[in-house]
């Protein structure tokens, strides 16, 4: 791979899946991917583990793997401002980071809802 890590100089030698896996294994977002030195994609992990969102839990329904993917992408965002401080656009994708966080969290209430409200709601015909 000839590609250079997305956080910095060194060659991106691993692909990252910013959204990662769903509880089976499968990538969420097979083809969004990242080019990642070695450390960066260990940190980018850490960043998951801490978060506590990198094993993923059951998700049977889109509305619950697009959650989980923007909480991912989220850290992901964050840690890639950081290495962009000194530019606009570091500014740019903090502020995105921050949004897709206010995203997932707001998507998390919202199923919290459906799940008080109408406990039936994962078995309806086009939710899965």
């Amino acid at each position: 791979m000839n590609e250079r890590c997305t956080f910095g100089d060194e060659p991106g030698d691993d692909r990252h899946h910013p959204t990662g896996r769903d509880d089976e294994g499968r990538y969420l977002d097979p083809s969004f991917t990242a080019s990642l030195c070695h450390d960066d994609h260990e940190l980018c992990h850490d960043d998951l583990k801490t978060g506590a969102i990198e094993n993923a839990r059951p998700i049977p329904t889109f509305l619950e793997r697009l959650q989980l993917g923007l909480e991912r992408l989220s850290r992901f965002l964050g840690r890639l401002a950081d290495t962009r401080s000194d530019d606009p656009l570091g500014g740019f994708l903090a502020a995105l980071g921050a949004a897709t966080s206010s995203w997932a969290a707001k998507l998390a209430a919202t199923i919290a809802v459906l799940d008080e409200g109408t406990p039936r709601w994962r078995t309806l015909p086009g939710i899965a």
